[in-house]
């Protein structure tokens, strides 16, 4: 006999923000277990859901041209995820993150770090914002970090004056999308238009407030507000409008920009993750070191980055039972914690064993064990029913961006879910699909709280070329030794600074193999001649050394040390044998 379903899911996911929950589909009236069910729910009562911010009632006004001020209440703490030697360089490196998540500031841009923290706080003053609060930690390993608490109300405007309220709250919606975008790492664009939708769907995915809108009354055209300055084309023109004139605006009107609102449109934003260009002092250090200067030798160091997120999925009052009757209590024990046991991810089908699996990690977490309740079919067959009063589920995922990394957490959580709510294919999430709004949607219909993200870590890879331009390798030889053999030992060194290893052998013609080295990448092979000494050579060539270490590093700095090890590794073969001191 078939079980009913007692988690339900969501038959449309609703409008951008809609927050209404969707009960879960339950067994009918007419079911034999739907009051022991009812009973089991009443004591596993869930959270309430909740309801959003009604929205105040229009306000009516003679004017023909409305203005909107958004308010968004933001509880955030600006995160770098950076490391540096001294104090005063973290709190610097953090100005300069958050000028460019702001818009303030160019990434690529070689301004320093230290007109940030005015431009940031002339920036907040100006549009009377609460001033960042320096987080400040360190030294931990010889490193200091820095965050900036930037709590507080941030309120937007429309930059134009709009004939409708709901155009005028959609142009608000829009500034502070734009402005919020790189600091809550959002993608701002909006295809559809319903920027008040898109923020508030954004806001709620990251646990925050719901914006609230407020029609600015009239005489705010004349008089700036907090974070906004009117243009005085725009109060003339609302001044007109009052006494019954032309509202039309003038052309000067089309040229203001509100001060709070100076910002590129949304595909004009700098690239949350856009890198400058980087600098390696302990490469240049090694290359200085050896006399490799341009233009003989140029080097280009480059860095990826990889985002570590952890999602966290709150449970309340789950109900877990096994889709299959069993004809012993027992039996239906041991279902119910297989399923169990599979959503969270400790056990797939070790059904004798899953009982004691989830009971023992539950203890390990303090966490309260499930209840178990049975109820009996006509047929005389079972199910438990485990009653969960709480249960935190976490998921990491990795990624080179931190939606990508979210979009890995998401698709492991819900492969996860998929077990407790019997969601099946529903939670599978193809290439290309929004997982993180499919969790939320889910469990929104499942009567759960939002899941949150939050960045565990961001790992760090350095990847260095070296040009080299007619660039001369020599050797003096050895006693008695043909210069045939010195041209085959030069090439063997060759090759170890190309990133081909190979040990010196008589045997082989490592000469042969560096032409086919440079013949395969279509370069000019290199040019080998004899010196004066009497069993010298040397080899002249031009090709790019590319050196990047497979390993990740937790900081940037790590990531700078561990690419010069890689590098000084292959420069060994910069010199000759038995001179290796000068490295």
């Amino acid at each position: 006999m078939d079980k009913p379903s007692y988690n339900g899911l969501p038959k449309d996911s609703g409008t951008p923000g809609d927050t209404t929950a969707i009960a879960p589909v339950l067994p009918s009236a007419a079911s034999p277990q739907r009051s022991h069910i009812d009973s089991l729910q009443q004591k596993l009562k869930e959270e309430p859901v909740t309801q959003p911010v009604s929205q105040p009632p229009a306000m009516s006004s003679a004017s023909r041209l409305f203005f909107v001020r958004a308010t968004v209440s933001l509880k955030k703490v600006f995160d770098p995820y950076e490391t540096h030697s001294k104090k005063e360089q973290a709190v610097k490196g953090a100005y300069k993150k958050l000028s460019v998540a702001f818009g303030l500031a160019d990434p690529t841009s070689a301004a320093s770090c230290t007109s940030a923290k005015k431009v940031v706080h002339e920036f907040f003053t100006k549009a009377d914002w609460q001033l960042p609060e320096e987080m400040c930690e360190g030294p931990v390993d010889g490193s200091f970090t820095c965050k900036l608490d930037i709590s507080g109300d941030f309120t937007f405007h429309n930059q134009e004056g709009a004939s409708k309220k709901q155009q005028a709250e959609q142009g608000a919606a829009k500034e502070a999308l734009c402005r919020l975008a790189g600091v809550l790492e959002w993608d701002p664009v909006c295809m559809d238009g319903n920027y008040k939708g898109r923020l508030q769907e954004l806001l709620m995915k990251q646990g925050q407030q719901i914006p609230v809108y407020q029609q600015v009354s009239e005489h705010c055209a004349a008089t700036p507000v907090p974070g906004c300055q009117v243009s005085p084309a725009l109060a003339a023109a609302s001044e007109n409008s009052r006494a019954g004139g032309d509202v039309s605006q003038p052309e000067s009107a089309l040229d203001y920009v509100p001060i709070a609102t100076q910002i590129a449109q949304p595909s004009e934003l700098p690239p949350h993750n856009k890198m400058p260009r980087i600098e390696s002092p302990e490469l240049q250090k090694l290359l200085e070191v050896l006399g490799l200067r341009p233009p003989q030798v140029n080097s280009h160091v480059s860095v990826e980055k990889m985002f570590e997120y952890t999602v966290s999925v709150p449970l309340a009052g789950l109900l877990v039972t096994a889709q299959e009757a069993s004809g012993s209590k027992k039996e239906a024990i041991r279902k119910s914690y297989l399923k169990l046991g599979q959503g969270l991810g400790l056990c797939e089908a070790e059904e004798t064993k899953a009982t004691m699996i989830v009971k023992e990690h539950l203890k390990q977490l303090s966490y309260s064990l499930p209840t178990e309740e049975f109820s009996e079919t006509a047929g005389k067959m079972f199910f438990c029913h485990l009653g969960v009063a709480c249960y935190t589920l976490t998921s990491a995922g990795k990624g080179p961006c931190e939606d990508s990394a979210k979009h890995e957490a998401s698709k492991k959580a819900l492969a996860q879910l998929a077990h407790l709510f019997d969601w099946d294919l529903v939670a599978k999430v193809a290439d290309g699909d929004d997982a993180v709004g499919r969790i939320t949607t889910l469990l929104q219909g499942a009567q759960q709280k939002q899941p949150t993200f939050l960045p565990t870590s961001t790992l760090h890879k350095a990847s260095a070329e070296l040009h080299f331009n007619t660039f001369s390798l020599e050797s003096k030889g050895r006693a008695n030794v043909s210069k045939k053999s010195t041209r085959n030992a030069i090439s063997a060194r060759m090759l170890g600074l190309l990133g081909e290893r190979a040990e010196l052998d008589t045997s082989n013609s490592y000469r042969n193999m560096v032409q086919e080295w440079f013949d395969q990448r279509g370069l000019e092979r290199p040019r080998y001649e004899d010196t004066q000494e009497q069993f010298g050579a040397k080899v002249t060539f031009s090709a790019t050394l590319e050196c990047s270490p497979s390993d990740w590093q937790p900081s940037w700095e790590e990531a700078d040390k561990r690419l010069a090890e890689e590098v000084q590794a292959r420069l060994k073969y910069l010199v000759e044998e038995g001179n290796e001191k000068s490295l």
